[in-house]
């Protein structure tokens, strides 16, 4: 959470494998999940969002 490097905590506490590390010490709270969530679905809109093909009408013949 203070941003300090995954690799650098595995050296101070000693692990040898950086699965230990992340195990003992990624936990997420709340708010890092609600920003995530934010994330995702800014990103989901943006990809779903359909902008209508402006010359669409012009390929239909006029019926009038």
């Amino acid at each position: 959470m203070l941003g300090a490097a995954p690799h650098i905590l595995r050296e101070i506490a000693g692990h040898s494998d950086i699965k230990v590390t992340m195990t003992a010490y990624a936990h997420c709270n709340l708010d890092e999940h609600a920003a995530a969530l934010r994330l995702l679905s800014g990103t989901l809109l943006s990809a779903t969002d359909v902008k209508p093909d402006s010359n669409a009408n012009q390929d239909q013949a006029d019926p009038s």
